[in-house]
């Protein structure tokens, strides 16, 4: 393959990871939260789990609400059982533990060993596409909630009701909102009969869950016989208006249209600049010894050129729906409450569409200056055939 058809590939392959990859680069989130199942003993049973999470406040940027009545099943005499339980939130309040509709009391334990089953996943599914989203770095800390209850032969209603943190990633036009909740701890009870399970989303928002779950308006359920995943991962977001998409996409499109019609109007440009250094030195003897100079000149004038136009097609495709569709008031109001932003990336952002925008004017500079010499060969050609 000629040199000049890898060069060219390669900087059509530059335009387009450049004009794809940019906009979507690694927003950054609040972290991930450990929401988790009791670990139990082995021998109480969970005869059937009922779990609501209410995650419309996450609209206004509060917690979830999540409330899990355990069906307990004894089969043999009362037993006193010691539970740790992880409520994902860093205050630890606002709950409410009851057994057959008596308070229990529990007790902040910063100090207890975090059960291996509790580690949250490391990943929320995708919105927008099937890659999936980092929820949080490394092992988070914990502070559980230790209590202590007498389950009595038979069977027992255990009813816990707490607030959990709901992580924020950062993004544009809206940030994604990611939830987990770990399920693996019920292994550790004598055996489970089934999960019933519903979680509420605000209104209008994507959602996407890791469990087959079947959505009726803003309600998700779900039923399960058994343990159906180690966690449930959620990840939502508040509706994108549907031009910021589009915006992106015909700009892309515009970008690398501009890239190759571009190119095709350097080697344009290089052979009619050859034609005029060629013209004037059949005039004047001395101007042919500066060809080569003012060929040269005029690829990196051409190149230049180039390389300015695409400067401001890469910045709007980078930047441009952004402009166009800012985020809400209470978008940005959250986003600065929790301190995120896209930090040194959009700086990185800019740096990368300058180091695109300079290959390509170099690329279009090179064809220019090859236009450019074969175009003069030719004249050159014709005048001594002549």
């Amino acid at each position: 393959m000629p040199v000049w058809c890898v060069v060219v590939l390669a900087s059509l392959g530059l335009l387009g990871w450049g004009s794809v990859a940019w906009p979507n680069a690694g927003p950054r989130s609040t972290g991930a939260f450990v929401i988790a199942e009791p670990p139990g003993v082995a021998d109480v049973q969970i005869a059937r789990e009922t779990l609501s999470i209410d995650l419309r406040p996450a609209q206004l940027g509060q917690k979830a609400i999540v409330e899990a009545t355990y069906l307990l099943h004894n089969e043999g005499e009362e037993r006193l059982l010691e539970l740790l339980f992880a409520f994902g939130s860093r205050e630890n309040k606002d709950w409410s533990i009851t057994l057959d509709d008596k308070p229990l009391e529990g007790v902040i334990t910063p100090g207890a060993d975090m059960p291996i089953a509790w580690r949250p996943p490391r990943e929320t599914p995708g919105l927008e596409s099937d890659t999936p989203l980092s929820y949080g770095l490394g092992w988070p800390t914990v502070a559980p909630l230790a209590f202590k209850l007498v389950v009595p032969s038979g069977n027992a209603v255990l009813k816990v009701r707490y607030q959990a943190e709901i992580a924020l990633n950062y993004a544009r036009p809206s940030m994604y909102r990611q939830f987990a909740y770990i399920l693996s701890p019920a292994r550790s009870w004598a055996s489970f009969g089934g999960l019933d399970l519903t979680i509420q989303v605000p209104g209008g928002w994507s959602v996407a869950a890791t469990l087959d779950l079947e959505r009726e308006g803003d309600l998700l359920r779900g039923n399960f016989d058994r343990i159906p995943a180690d966690s449930l991962a959620i990840t939502m977001r508040p509706a994108v208006p549907v031009g910021y998409q589009r915006l992106f996409e015909v700009s892309r499109a515009v970008a690398i249209f501009l890239g190759l019609a571009g190119w095709f109007g350097c080697w344009k440009a290089g052979r009619v600049w050859a034609g005029e250094l060629v013209r004037s030195a059949a005039a004047d003897a001395s101007a042919r010894y500066y060809q080569t100079i003012k060929l040269l000149g005029g690829a990196v004038l051409i190149g230049f050129l180039y390389g300015m136009l695409m400067t401001a097609a890469t910045w709007w495709t980078a930047f441009g729906p952004d402009v166009v569709y800012p985020p809400s008031a209470s978008e940005q109001q959250l986003a600065q409450a929790a301190s995120l932003s896209f930090g040194y990336l959009s700086i990185f952002k800019m740096i990368g569409v300058f180091l695109l925008a300079g290959v390509l004017a170099g690329v279009a500079g090179l064809i220019a200056l090859v236009a450019g010499l074969l175009r003069r060969r030719s004249l050159t050609n014709t005048d001594l055939a002549k």
